[in-house]
């Protein structure tokens, strides 16, 4: 089921002693300074002289200037000692940059735990999709939202069918989905992450809700999830626009192919589980 995690403890003190990053003393910095350029011109010739996308230039290009003074600075000064200090502006970028890509997950993580979610069981739910359509999600973002959309749709309804089974006729859960570009190898994998919470809230008394923890699943639930046949070849071969794909898939339209019922084990589409108490 996966590794239980306290999800609420308490968060480390800031520290009121500012401590630069220098990038540039780290070893992802210094080969993409020292090949970057040879890397662009060998991706040129076997791109036909197209070269590397604008944003995947622009996204090596700014990590060479984060954390550099020589790029930008903002000036800081103490009102009681009159201590000037200049902090260098970050590249913010979400490919690769340690530093950014470091700080936006804690303070990604830090809101979802203080903000968003309550003390209540979070299961987390992987989707693996088949490679020739994580290659259209990864250019069409309308797609991928619909088929995020979709997915969670999919585990939120699995989830109030369960609470109904067991009584909690109803329920309403809910959770936050994140897309991932990027495989183990840095090689282009869109998968998505959903931190579920494991269970449904129901209403108690005329003010009051309480929630509803799923029951355990059985290994026989933690199967290979996946589309149907006809979803996946209209997704890939078909690629509607924005309004078809609304009217095939929208809950209105009572034809949400990607369903959980729908969903059967086969080669290529696969999730995994796993739960935070």
């Amino acid at each position: 089921m996966g590794t239980s995690l306290a999800l609420w403890g308490e968060v480390t003190r800031a520290s009121s002693v500012y401590q630069p990053h220098r990038p540039e003393q780290g070893a992802l910095h210094q080969v993409v300074r020292e090949h970057f350029e040879t890397f662009r011109a060998e991706a040129e010739t076997m791109r036909d002289g197209q070269g590397l996308p604008r944003f995947v230039e622009r996204e090596f290009r700014d990590f060479l200037t984060c954390g550099c003074l020589a790029a930008g600075f903002a000036r800081f000064r103490c009102a009681t000692c009159r201590k000037d200090r200049l902090v260098p502006f970050s590249c913010k970028g979400r490919g690769f940059c340690p530093s950014c890509g470091g700080r936006r997950m804690t303070d990604r993580a830090a809101h979802l735990v203080d903000h968003v979610f309550p003390r209540v069981p979070v299961r987390q739910w992987v989707l693996s999709l088949p490679p020739r359509l994580r290659y259209v999600l990864a250019f069409d973002h309308t797609l991928c939202r619909a088929v995020v959309a979709i997915f969670v749709r999919a585990i939120l309804a699995w989830l109030r069918r369960r609470a109904h089974r067991a009584g909690a006729a109803d329920g309403r859960g809910g959770g936050v989905a994140i897309v991932q570009r990027f495989g183990a190898a840095l090689n282009l994998n869109v998968h998505i992450h959903a931190l579920i919470m494991d269970g449904v809230f129901v209403a108690d008394g005329v003010d009051g809700v309480r929630f509803c923890p799923t029951t355990s699943m059985g290994e026989g639930e933690l199967t290979v999830w996946r589309s149907s046949c006809s979803s996946s070849d209209r997704i890939v071969s078909g690629k509607p626009g924005a309004s078809e794909w609304e009217k095939c898939y929208h809950p209105a339209a009572g034809n949400n192919r990607m369903s959980a019922t729908s969903m059967r084990p086969a080669a290529g589409w696969s999730a995994t589980v796993s739960r935070w108490d």
